[in-house]
């Protein structure tokens, strides 16, 4: 069975007071402050460890007291979040399911298939499976709109050793608009040379 560990943050300024100490009792020091953290309630016998720590132990305290209260404070902006994500979802389905009972015809829910099951989900149609292009695809598609070829094999190259997923990890679902964002800059133009 695994234990929690806890974490601590040292702060450059101790560096000082553990420089001043003898490497025996700086060790000492450590030993001390780790037990702390983990929750062992350690006592030292040695005056010097004791009064060293007691500084160290109320930097700790207040850093406690502090993460306690922001790790709070995000606990209960994430309820929100989840209560307000939950609550639009719900009612773009009421409005989704209003508009096809009163028979509205519009690009929007030409799409959206609505069940009625216990769970009242809304099911959208699936996309055609994306085909990758092939390397003529790219370098075609490049010349044709004026751009570099070697830009497009490299842009070509990189998608396809990443299995055709993003930087950000998402799959690319149309890879001429992918082109057009993130390759079609002027720095990636064909150079037209003029002849004096």
């Amino acid at each position: 069975m695994a234990e929690n560990k806890k974490s601590f943050i040292a702060y450059t300024d101790w560096y000082d007071t553990f420089n001043a100490l003898p490497d025996e009792k700086a060790g000492q020091l450590v030993k001390h402050l780790f037990a702390y953290v983990n929750d062992e309630n350690p006592v030292s016998d040695d005056i010097l460890i004791t009064a060293v720590f007691a500084n160290i132990k109320q930097q700790l305290k207040r850093d406690l007291i502090k993460w306690e209260g922001i790790s709070s404070q995000r606990s209960e902006i994430g309820k929100l979040g989840g209560i307000k994500s939950g609550e639009a979802r719900q009612s773009k389905t009421k409005q989704t399911k209003q508009m096809l009972k009163q028979g509205s015809k519009t690009k929007q829910n030409e799409h959206v298939t609505v069940t009625d099951n216990d769970n009242d989900n809304v099911r959208r149609r699936r996309r055609k499976p994306f085909i990758p292009p092939t390397i003529e695809e790219v370098k075609n598609y490049f010349t044709e709109n004026g751009y570099n070829i070697e830009v497009g094999i490299k842009a070509w190259k990189g998608y396809d050793v990443a299995n055709w997923f993003d930087s950000k990890g998402n799959p690319i679902l149309n890879w001429k608009q992918k082109m057009i964002n993130v390759w079609f800059k002027d720095e990636n133009k064909k150079q037209i040379r003029m002849l004096a």
